[in-house]
């Protein structure tokens, strides 16, 4: 979600200037040491499964962050992200970047192309090409198909029938 920050002064605190992801989990490692919490509390704070929050914090760490656990993590840190400029850091890099020679167009005002697959057209399509193959030819496929089918279906009952069979301890 994007919040616009009027002054972040009045509502934000610094913590901590992240570059990297190593000093990300630096931080919400040290957060949760402020906290004096434990990773139990921390993952029901973020709605995470439990025991993910140890995966994500110890060092070196197990999980890395990703979109369902940096907003659970940030949630239960009491944290948000905030994305800043750095033009001193940026300036090099700037230099070796190249200009667009078109604008870039916004996704929101493109159309779906009227090429694209739906539905209906792959329905179309697949009967177009049965109906350019020859009715015995049809029947020799369809009856591979479907004694494939059997096959695998019986292997799985086979399958499930055994295991059910097995003994629990060897």
């Amino acid at each position: 979600m994007n919040v616009p920050i009027a002054d972040p002064m009045d509502r934000y605190e610094l913590y901590r200037v992240v570059t990297d992801m190593d000093a990300l989990h630096e931080a919400f490692r040290d957060r949760a040491e402020d906290l004096q919490t434990t990773r139990l509390e921390l993952d029901a704070a973020g709605e995470l499964q439990p025991g993910y929050s140890a995966k994500l914090l110890c060092n070196p760490p197990m999980k890395s962050f990703g979109r369902q656990s940096l907003p659970g993590m940030l949630k239960a840190t009491g944290m948000v992200l905030v994305l800043v400029v750095d033009d001193e850091r940026f300036a090099p890099i700037k230099e070796q970047l190249g200009r667009r020679k078109r604008p870039m167009r916004s996704i929101v005002r493109m159309k779906r192309p009227r090429w694209l697959l739906t539905p209906q057209k792959a329905s179309k399509i697949s009967k177009n090409r049965w109906e350019n193959v020859p009715p015995e030819i049809r029947k020799k496929m369809m009856k591979k198909l479907a004694k494939a089918s059997w096959r695998a279906r019986r292997a799985k009952q086979r399958k499930s029938i055994e295991d059910t069979r097995s003994p629990i301890h060897p």
